[in-house]
């Protein structure tokens, strides 16, 4: 039986003429859906944005619907119905794989189905998904072809920001900190990105992505709170968001913060997500940690300060008062060694203090206009006799002006000069210190001028490795020097802290055996110019050098100039002398009150005379230790040493001390005359604090009540009138502070005096938030009780002055009658007199 023949074949051989193949094609493939049920199933299974039937014996011939053409720009008549039309349109890069896939689908049986680009005729690309099922005739031999296109284009842009927006996730949960997680709540798979698998010091194969991985690193403590908080979010729709504590690899734990969202199913109201992120925040539980262990050595050192503070105020305080009694040589040695071991544990306690706050960041820097060189020059003056002692030679030499400010702290700024000086004076056997203060530009901004003290010692010098801790806490250069010298190994860690804390820095130089330089910069000078005083000159004062050392190169800190400006400055008459003769001349012709020289003359016999035979004459030694201390002679009285040439305002305060005869012991404690005696309210509950109070106060002219308690204090300050009130902080019933606050609410003038074992920066500033005046830490002093009382004395006389004035009957009267009239007097509320007329014209 022979295949029957096609139309087409029909055609050729009856030699009709030729038919359109296009118009053949597409008949004979209605024909076939018609007597052929699976062709029909296929097309319409299909998404059809085209067909095309193709003669696979004739390759050329092919029917391309109208649809197929308009799917990339054209109409039905625009492009001819031949397989090289298509094939050519297809892009360079997909028109291999697409006749590969032909060829397989032709030859083996693969299904046809493949996405290829196509160019658009406005130049655009087309994705299409290309199918299409070969038909084969009775022998199996592929005859035709049938294919369908389906336009992909919008779903492949989709795809592509899809892509985009997937690409851009992978980069953010890869770079960013956060780690991302999503757990499917139908399946129980939970995606965890590699960033929250890093986090906890895993990498990405080394966990599945499961609930079950989830659930075995989060800390079982923390199950309870992240459930309670997931149910809260899902019923509530409260945020999800808690810190938990997970394990990491190491065994250490990690503090994560869970952020995320549950999602429910439109349609059955199910949840079935829940995403979000992990951001790693175990750095603020650290802090927090810090923060807290700092509080609590703070509070620590709070308390062990207060509590040790509080017997030193018995030792020193009763030391004090007994070095005021009539003592014996070996009595005042002991009391001596008592207070001088007392003043240093107290040192100690405070550098410990200090350090402290300035670890914790507590410490507040309180800036003001000050003298800086003042500052450093007190500090020198201060530790003068020290260095005497030991034969170190102490100077202090300055380059700035008199009148320029220095805008910082200046109690931190005495603090650093104190401990860099006295830690070179310390350090230092025999030879000098110096101690120089110029002002500096800063080298990273020439614009900003700033304050250099340099510290120059010969003492032992470090090594390198020394200086390399020389700032650190509770370091000491080596075991042999904290054994030979002591100390906390504190104080240049402070300053150094100090210095940081003010905008500065500090540095050092040193050679083991030879000395040290320490320098410190500080910022904030402003230059200003202090008007020169006009006094009269009537008080003849020496210079006198025999060897004729040049005064005039030593400055002093009223104007930059020679000593003969300074005194002249103090509104003195000065001469300069080099010979005994001169000396002696001078004292016979006129009176002279004062003699300046260098160290190396001060024991000279010439000067022994001097003294003897003008009885009140002062002498002031200048920059040098004494080889014989006269102040420990007879003349001990009359005699001033300093490191540096003095100022005029202490040259003034010299001789007008000196002119005065020696006064009893008792003028210590004059407090300006008053006119009464002081009322003071005590407010203390230690009874050995209260009688060393009593004895300190019993030196003034005060009358002292005592208060137990806070609370009492409050009763007997809304009973009586005080001039001045001294609060203890630490009190049982009530506190200083709470007092304080309840005595303003009734009296906001008497002045209200903080007596603490407190010593921080925040318990100072409590005192003044509640009220205070002032604020004196334990141990008391008498010196600076008298200063605080003497300020209160002084505000007494002004106020009592005034109210006097107010009270006494004025002089002058109004006259508003003739000089005729008869007048009557009347006396008015504030004691003025009027006088009126009682007669008419």
């Amino acid at each position: 039986m022979t295949e029957p023949r096609t139309a087409m074949q029909h055609e050729a051989a009856s030699g009709d003429a030729p038919v359109d193949r296009a118009v053949y094609l597409k008949k004979e493939l209605e024909n076939r859906v018609q007597t052929e049920p699976a062709l029909f199933e296929f097309i319409q299974s299909a998404a059809l944005d085209g067909l095309w039937y193709w003669d696979l014996e004739n390759m050329e011939n092919e029917w391309l619907s109208p649809e197929f053409k308009a799917l990339f720009g054209y109409k039905d008549d625009e492009v001819p119905n031949t397989s090289a039309w298509w094939q050519d349109n297809i892009h360079p890069e997909d028109k291999d794989l697409a006749i590969k896939n032909f060829q397989d689908h032709v030859t083996s049986g693969v299904p046809y189905s493949s996405i290829v680009r196509y160019r658009h005729k406005d130049g655009s690309t087309v994705w299409v998904r290309c199918r299409g099922q070969v038909l084969r005739n009775s022998q199996g031999v592929p005859i035709r072809m049938l294919g369908a296109h389906n336009d992909l284009t919008q779903l492949m842009k989709i795809q592509q920001e899809l892509k985009k927006k997937e690409d851009v996730l992978d980069m953010l949960c890869t770079t960013a900190l956060d780690g991302f997680w999503d757990w499917n709540m139908k399946t129980g798979e939970k995606i965890l990105s590699v960033r929250w698998k890093n986090a906890l010091g895993y990498e990405e194969d080394e966990l599945e992505n499961t609930l079950e991985t989830w659930e075995s690193l989060l800390h079982p403590d923390d199950m309870p709170k992240a459930l309670a908080a997931r149910e809260k979010h899902m019923q509530e729709g409260a945020p999800y968001s808690q810190v938990l504590r997970y394990k990491r690899k190491d065994g250490t734990i990690a503090h994560m913060l869970a952020q995320g969202v549950a999602q429910k199913d439109e349609r059955t109201g199910e949840w079935i997500r829940m995403f979000g992120t992990h951001t790693d925040v175990s750095y603020l539980e650290e802090a927090r940690a810090a923060k807290a262990a700092n509080q609590a050595k703070t509070t620590l050192l709070r308390t062990m300060s207060h509590e040790l503070r509080t017997p030193l105020n018995a030792i020193l305080g009763m030391s004090e008062v007994l070095m005021g009694t009539n003592l014996t040589p070996e009595q005042q040695e002991c009391m001596s060694t008592l207070q001088n071991s007392g003043k240093h544990l107290l040192s100690v306690i405070s550098d410990v203090l200090d350090y402290s706050q300035l670890e914790s960041g507590n410490l507040t820097i309180n800036k003001s206009e000050f003298s800086v060189q003042t500052c450093v020059r007190d500090v020198v003056a201060a530790l003068g006799l020290e260095a005497s002692k030991k034969s170190v030679d102490l100077t202090f030499d300055s380059s700035i002006d008199a009148g320029a400010k220095f805008v910082g702290d200046p109690e931190r700024t005495r603090q650093i000069a104190f401990n860099l000086v006295s830690n070179a004076v310390k350090f230092t056997s025999e030879g000098s210190v110096n101690v120089s203060v110029s002002i500096e530009q800063d080298k990273d901004d020439p614009r900003l001028k700033g304050v250099r003290v340099n510290v120059k010692d010969t003492g032992c010098g470090m090594s390198p490795d020394q200086q390399a801790v020389v700032f650190d806490g509770f370091t000491q250069a080596s075991e042999l020097i904290q054994h030979q010298y002591g100390g906390s190994g504190l104080g240049l860690s402070i300053s150094q802290k100090l210095t940081s804390a003010m905008g500065g820095s500090v540095s050092v130089e040193s050679q083991l055996g030879r000395g040290s330089l320490f320098s410190v910069w500080l910022p904030g000078f402003v230059p200003e110019t202090i008007p020169k005083r006009s006094l009269a000159k009537t008080t003849k004062v020496i210079l006198y050098d025999k060897n004729g050392a040049p005064f005039d190169v030593l400055q002093d800190d009223y104007e930059q100039g020679s000593a003969t400006k300074a005194i002249r400055a103090a509104g003195l008459d000065v001469y300069r002398i080099s010979t005994f003769f001169e000396l002696q001349q001078t004292c016979r012709q006129s009176s002279v009150e004062a003699v300046a020289v260098p160290s190396k003359d001060a024991c000279s016999d010439e000067i022994r005379q001097f003294l003897e035979k003008n009885s009140t004459a002062l002498l002031l030694v200048i920059g040098k230790c004494l080889k014989c201390n006269l102040q420990e002679s007879k003349y001990k009285d009359r005699v001033l040493t300093v490191p540096h040439f003095p100022t005029s305002d202490e040259i003034k305060e010299a001789m007008s001390l000196h002119r005065k005869k020696a006064a009893p012991q008792l003028d210590l404690y004059n407090l300006g005359n008053p006119g009464r005696d002081l009322r003071v309210l005590l407010a203390e509950d230690n009874h050995i604090n209260i009688k060393v109070m009593r004895r300190f106060l019993s030196k003034f002219p005060c009358k002292v009540d005592v208060a137990c308690n806070g609370l009492v204090a409050v009763e007997m300050a809304g009973r009586n009138t005080y001039d001045i009130i001294l609060m203890d902080m630490i009190m049982p019933e009530m506190g200083g502070l709470e007092a304080t606050q309840m005595i303003r609410q009734i009296d906001d003038k008497t002045p209200i005096v903080a007596l603490t074992a407190n010593a921080t920066t925040d318990d100072r500033e409590s005192c003044f938030e509640a009220g205070m005046h002032d604020f004196l830490t334990k141990p008391i002093n008498l010196q600076t009780l008298r200063k605080t009382l003497t300020r209160i004395a002084d505000s007494v006389i002004e106020k009592e002055q005034t109210l006097e004035k107010r009270m006494k009957p004025s002089k002058t009267k109004l006259d508003l009658g003739s000089p005729d009239s008869t007048f009557s007097l009347i006396t008015l509320a504030d004691g003025a007199q009027l006088t009126y007329s009682t007669d008419a014209a």
